[in-house]
Order: C-alpha cells, then sequence, then structure tokens
C-alpha cells in the first residue's frame, strides 16, 4: 500500500498526509492473509490492531483494491478529478484521499477526505483532513459499538477494543491532531485505561440471544446473568459516549461545507 499511494501522489503533484504516512510506516493499515486474519482478529483487537479496526463500515484497501479502484477514479474518467483510494466499505464504496480544491495544478495538495458511492452518481466531502477522518471515526466508535454484539464480545471488551484502538493511533499520529481533539483523546485514554485490568482480572462476560432477550453471562455462575428485553436496550451498554458529548465532540473536526461532485460509474468506465 505505501509504495502504490506515494507514486500515485507524486503524479499527482502533492505530498501524502503525514497522519497517513505514519500509520504506513508503523504497519497499521493492513490485516495480513485473511487466513490469519480470521483466525486472529478478535486477538488484535486488544494488541497492535490495525487503525480503525472498530470503525463500523470501514476497511483498509490491499495494494490490489487500490489498483483496481484507480482504473475507476483517475482524472481520464472523472473530469480532471484526483482521487488517491485508501479504504473502503463492505458495500464497495471507497474512501479517497481528494485535493479540497479539486485544482490537478495545484502543487502540494491540501487533502481531504471523500466518500466515492459506487451505486450513486454523486458523492462528497466527509473529512477537511486524514487526521479529522481518523479523529471523527474513533468518536463514532465510542458513540455506538453494538456491531459486537453478534460475536458476542462483552461491552467492556468492545469498550477497551476502541481504547487499544486509540492508543495505538497515538503511537504512529500525535502531533497531526488539533490540541482540542488530542485532548479529548487523551482524556478518553484516562478514563478507560483502568478497563484492561479490569478485563484481564474479571471473570469473563458473554452475550447471548435467547428467543426474544438478550443476556450477558458471566464466565462465574455465581453471578447472574443481565438480561435485557430488546436489542436496542442492549445496544446502550455499548456506548461510551452521550448523544451531546459526541455532537460536542464531532464539533471539532466538522465536515468541508463543499458541493456533492459528479462520479462515473465503474461499469461506465
Amino acid at each position: 500500500m505505501q509504495q502504490l499511494l506515494l507514486n500515485q501522489t507524486i503524479q499527482t503533484n502533492g505530498t501524502l498526509p503525514q497522519s497517513l504516512l505514519q500509520l504506513i510506516l508503523t504497519n497499521k493499515t493492513h490485516y495480513g492473509s485473511p487466513a490469519i486474519w480470521a483466525d486472529t482478529w478478535r486477538e488484535r483487537l486488544f494488541k497492535n490492531p490495525p487503525a480503525l479496526i472498530n470503525a463500523w463500515d470501514f476497511e483498509w484497501s490491499s495494494d490490489e483494491e487500490i489498483a483496481e479502484n484507480l482504473i475507476w477514479l483517475n482524472p481520464t474518467t472523472q473530469a480532471g478529478l484526483i482521487f488517491l483510494p485508501f479504504g473502503q466499505t463492505g458495500a464497495g464504496d471507497a474512501y479517497c484521499l481528494m485535493p479540497l480544491d479539486n485544482n490537478p495544478n495545484t502543487p502540494l495538495h491540501t487533502w481531504g477526505v471523500a466518500l466515492i458511492y459506487h451505486d450513486d452518481e454523486y458523492s462528497k466531502f466527509i473529512s477537511s483532513s486524514f487526521s479529522d477522518f481518523l479523529y471523527q471515526n474513533l468518536m463514532h466508535c465510542l458513540a455506538d459499538t453494538s456491531s459486537y454484539i453478534d460475536s458476542e464480545i462483552s461491552p467492556e471488551e468492545a469498550k477497551l477494543a476502541v481504547l487499544t484502538d486509540i492508543e495505538s493511533i497515538l503511537e504512529s499520529v500525535l502531533t497531526e491532531f488539533s490540541p482540542e481533539q488530542l485532548a479529548i483523546l487523551q482524556s478518553i485514554i484516562k478514563e478507560l485505561s483502568a478497563l484492561r485490568n479490569s478485563v484481564k482480572t474479571q471473570p469473563k462476560r458473554r452475550v447471548y440471544k435467547k428467543k426474544d432477550t438478550y443476556e450477558i453471562i458471566s464466565d462465574d455462575k455465581s453471578i447472574p446473568p443481565e438480561t435485557y428485553s430488546s436489542l436496542n436496550e442492549l445496544k446502550k451498554q455499548y456506548c461510551y459516549i452521550s448523544d451531546v458529548e459526541f455532537n460536542a465532540a464531532l464539533a471539532l473536526a466538522p465536515s468541508p461545507n463543499l458541493d456533492e461532485f459528479k462520479i462515473t460509474y465503474r461499469w461506465e468506465i
């Protein structure tokens, strides 16, 4: 991924955002082989995770996926627009670096992040910088990690996974966040750090779906199960910041106020 993005950046008169470059150089933008990942992803939630491992609908693109997207997303096929794809959704939409000015002749681009929909004529910028993109996703993770319910991961483990992700990202990317963003991330680490010992020393808890309810059951059989009457009730256990805190945090990384732009469909190339 590193060399492919660097080469493409040079061709488009830009420099790769330092935050993305540092994640690449510290080996935090790939998962290993699919077989190894399938066997180790749960362990890697808590040790050397790929950045944004907890994000709802984001995964890092492989070199092959980046190369394939560059056939679709390049200035020749997209009316001069510049794209550096680095990630994707499960549906095949592409997360791309794009110059905020959309000017191919501007040296040393100021890169924003855009989400390019594979099945919509128009796409949009979602972040004013790559570091804002990281920060936004981490806040979304803190607001909701209920995607782990189906994997039988307890609320405490999900919370610890987000903490580990934040710590891992800050090890590689520190100076790129604004002072206000960094203060929030560091305060979250301070608040959640006690979890590490707790998760290690307390009996493991697992989530189970019954016919009409959900239960969190401890390995310590002397502890009665916690019962939740609905999925929405259980999901509240996987939210670690309130809506008010979430909105206040996101206000530190507002999305660019730029018009949507037209995209040529992949199948029309």
